[in-house]
């Protein structure tokens, strides 16, 4: 994870997965979002769902900002390595510039995923598809990093609650 300048809510995570065999892009987003850790808010904790319990209270069927069953393969739109760079460099600006440590951080560990032969953005999915997160998760971006050739897939959620 990486967490934008400590203190001020913001912060990006990483979650990989391995490619087994080559599939289409659509097919590969449709396992990521039937597989157990996309679901949730996007922390990276620990215990699976430990930051939906604290929340709720209970474990919640949700996605980032959305309800989990309005997320399909189809929600995700091709992007450019550019305008995912510039989005995520915005998110990481919201509040203050980010520290040295934390740009140097995005630029090794965060950047060069984007650089990838596919890379999606979830698109933005309306308030029909809310799951009631806006007035706790107030920024909520998020892309998928492709490489078949390297049997990778990256899911890559920034936010700012």
């Amino acid at each position: 994870m990486v967490d934008f300048n400590p203190g001020l809510w913001g912060w990006v995570t990483l979650t990989r997965f391995r490619v087994g065999r080559p599939a289409s892009d659509a097919a590969l987003l449709g396992a990521l979002v039937r597989e157990p850790r996309f679901e949730g808010l996007g922390y990276d904790v620990p215990e699976p769902h430990a930051a939906d319990r604290i929340l709720l209270g209970t474990r919640a069927r949700v996605h980032g900002r959305y309800r989990l069953s309005a997320v399909s393969a189809s929600s995700y739109q091709r992007t450019t390595e550019d305008d995912a760079r510039r989005e995520l460099e915005t998110l990481a600006a919201v509040y203050e510039d980010p520290t040295p440590g934390v740009r140097a951080k995005l630029e090794r560990d965060v950047f060069p995923l984007l650089h990838t032969p596919a890379l999606y953005r979830l698109a933005d999915l309306g308030p029909k598809a809310d799951a009631g997160w806006t007035d706790f998760l107030h920024r909520f971006t998020e892309f998928v990093s492709v490489d078949i050739a390297h049997g990778v897939l990256v899911l890559i959620i920034g936010g700012h609650d």
